[in-house]
């Protein structure tokens, strides 16, 4: 079961650090620096890009546990906390950013 889930996690992670470049990229167009990931999210809030700068730092923890441990058991766990928690964030960063 757990193998079934690992190219998702794959794609989700991809696809979160695609959504945090997007993110920083974004800010910069606004001519808004940001020195630190905090100070990026909590620009990024400010201009109404995401919001909560708390559940982006969630985000981040798991992008690293999926990175850098190999957690087979906990796959199934991690891909339904992606897809309840944090893909409404993500797409609603998306929908914000293509004006929607």
């Amino acid at each position: 079961m757990s193998s079934e889930f690992a190219p998702l996690l794959d794609a989700a992670r991809r696809r979160y650090e695609a959504a945090a470049a997007l993110l920083a990229a974004s800010l910069a167009r606004l001519a808004v620096n940001s020195e630190s990931y905090r100070d990026l999210l909590a620009n990024a809030a400010k201009w109404g890009l995401i919001g909560d700068v708390e559940q982006w730092f969630r985000m981040r923890d798991l992008r690293n546990r999926i990175v850098h441990d190999y957690l087979p058991e906990k796959l199934a766990e991690i891909y339904i906390l992606i897809v309840g928690e944090y893909a409404p964030e993500l797409l609603g960063l998306r929908d914000r950013l293509s004006g929607r």
